[in-house]
């Protein structure tokens, strides 16, 4: 006897192959496909709504407007009414580096920096503004000017000339010339980050002679106007002198626009629906203009025709009357189809 007949012949039930049957119709059930295997026909009927992908979209940087003439020609830099050979006068003059900054509100923002500079400083420095150089130290020092107008150095001028890279392999090892070994780990990844912005507008960005407080430092300050108490290289106020440095003219940006990050098309549900359920008619179109019983296939197509046709062209009309006809008041169908803003809320 074959495997296949005593197949045929075998009349006992098994208990295993029973619950594995009952489990995978429970399991279907929870899906789509498990609602045609298990014979019901809830959500058999459908009504979908395709939603176009979105590109995406950049942000949009734009130049802060320049309200104080600073990037232009013939810029002269406000003194706050100090004169350099009137000693009463230096105490409050060129108190502040409002010069390199548009007071009025943008994008909900005041006080925006004009020309560029290098945000987030560990300093504790509101206010600050500006990348500038200083050629009063050996080398190039590069930093920016305070709120109240003083020099801060971010970046050391090089021993031999130039600048002191940070980003170098030694740069925080004193032993071998590192000179930002004292630095701590906020200030040293500041310096880091004013070494790139620095680097990439020191070749093309413009250049403007600014005055500016600078600590008095004998070593360097000496042979230019003597001791500080004698000094007579200019002004000078509070253990500090008034030095000249070089601001980069380099328009800063800010985001006027943020922008849209891609989004991925996808189809919406707007209803599903069972042969029993009294709002819904899946049957065909009536004869003599009755139509109480449109079918899915012919609703899909009033849809088509109103989202592919100008809304004032007689087929989009002829559609949206139809299937105003066919939504009765109160229905889910008028429901999913005010919800697809397809008819009014009445």
């Amino acid at each position: 006897m074959s495997i296949f007949t005593r197949a045929l012949k075998y009349s006992k039930s098994s208990c295993q192959i029973d619950v594995k049957i009952d489990l995978l119709n429970f399991e279907l059930k929870k899906t789509k496909l498990g609602e045609a295997i298990a014979n019901n026909t809830s959500g058999v009927y459908s009504i979908t709504q395709d939603i176009p992908e979105k590109p995406y979209v950049p942000p949009t940087n734009t130049e802060v407007p320049d309200s104080s003439g600073i990037t232009g020609n013939g810029f002269n830099q406000p003194t706050n009414n100090g004169i350099e050979n009137d000693p009463n006068t230096w105490e409050n003059g060129w108190n502040n580096n409002d010069y390199l900054k548009n007071p009025n509100e943008i994008n909900g923002e005041s006080n925006r920096p004009i020309v560029a500079t290098v945000p987030g400083s560990p300093y504790d420095d509101a206010g600050y503004g500006g990348i500038v150089t200083y050629s009063g130290y050996f080398g190039t020092s590069v930093g920016y000017i305070t709120a109240d107008n003083r020099y801060k150095q971010i970046l050391v001028g090089g021993l031999i000339g130039g600048t002191e890279d940070p980003t170098s392999p030694y740069a925080r090892i004193p032993g071998l010339g590192g000179v930002y070994g004292g630095l701590t780990d906020a200030q040293y990844n500041y310096a880091v980050q004013f070494w790139r912005v620095y680097q990439s507008i020191v070749n093309v960005a413009g250049s403007r002679s600014l005055s500016v407080w600078n600590t008095y430092n004998r070593f360097h300050d000496f042979q230019r106007g003597g001791e500080y108490d004698t000094w007579t290289g200019g002004p000078k106020k509070g253990g500090m002198i008034l030095v000249n440095v070089n601001l980069l003219v380099h328009p800063q940006t800010y985001e006027s626009d943020p922008g849209s990050p891609y989004e991925r098309g996808y189809t919406t549900l707007i209803s599903r629906n069972g042969l029993g359920d009294s709002n819904y008619f899946p049957g065909p179109v009536q004869p003599l203009g009755d139509v109480a019983g449109l079918g899915p296939l012919e609703v899909q197509t009033m849809l088509d025709i109103i989202r592919g046709t100008p809304a004032g062209h007689p087929d989009a009309k002829h559609a949206r009357d139809t299937l105003d006809k066919w939504a009765k008041p109160g229905s889910k169908n008028r429901d999913n189809l005010i919800k697809m803003g397809i008819l009014e809320g009445v």
